[in-house]
């Protein structure tokens, strides 16, 4: 009888966890597509290489950032293990899955351009994404799941090196924000990516 209601409940945890990583990588989702690509911002992550990638060549956000983090996963599935791997496969597959979805609600039917919802107003738009990445991520870490990217880059390395979760995947960040520079040559760009990491921190 125990053993039971143990399952139980471990099951109504696991439904639970699953439907709200569901519902914070829509918030997740909607940031990037709302304030992050109109605007032409960066963040950090494997969102902040797809923004990038999507900048300089048009590809889609959500095929670069499915191809990257499967490739990420591939390459650490055994270091990482396969409950972490479940959980962000679900996480991963669930941002690749809502972003097509807002950008197929949101974008242009003739020109396949994202509307600025704030008009010009770029700084509003890095803090109002800020928030919405910001809250989507903490009720995710809250739920135990993963959106994938560096924080599986990061996980592994944790597990050889003495170096925090937190310092890996800030150092990280900085890189992939930097970089932003490559494709606009605009340093303000770069500075709001700087902001929007460190109030959606």
């Amino acid at each position: 009888m125990s053993t039971a209601r143990f399952d139980k409940n471990f099951i109504l945890r696991e439904v639970r966890d699953y439907f709200m990583v569901a519902m914070a990588t829509l918030m997740y989702a909607f940031a990037v597509t709302a304030f992050m690509l109109p605007y032409g911002l960066a963040t950090g992550g494997v969102a902040g290489i797809s923004a990038i990638i999507f900048y300089a060549t048009g590809l889609k956000v959500q095929i670069s950032y499915a191809a990257i983090n499967l490739t990420f996963l591939a390459m650490a599935a055994k270091i990482v293990g396969l409950r972490f791997c479940l959980k962000t496969i679900w996480g991963f597959g669930m941002i690749t899955f809502w972003l097509w979805v807002c950008q197929m609600l949101m974008e242009d039917p003739v020109t396949h351009e994202l509307p600025k919802l704030i008009g010009d107003e770029i700084f509003m738009a890095c803090i109002l994404g800020a928030i919405f990445e910001g809250i989507g991520l903490s009720i995710s870490f809250y739920y135990n799941g993963s959106t994938g990217g560096t924080d599986i880059i990061a996980a592994c390395i944790n597990k050889y090196r003495d170096v925090s979760l937190g310092q890996m995947l800030m150092i990280c960040d900085i890189l992939i924000v930097s970089s932003c520079y490559l494709v606009f040559h605009d340093i303000q760009r770069v500075i709001f990516g700087y902001v929007l990491l460190i109030a959606a921190a």
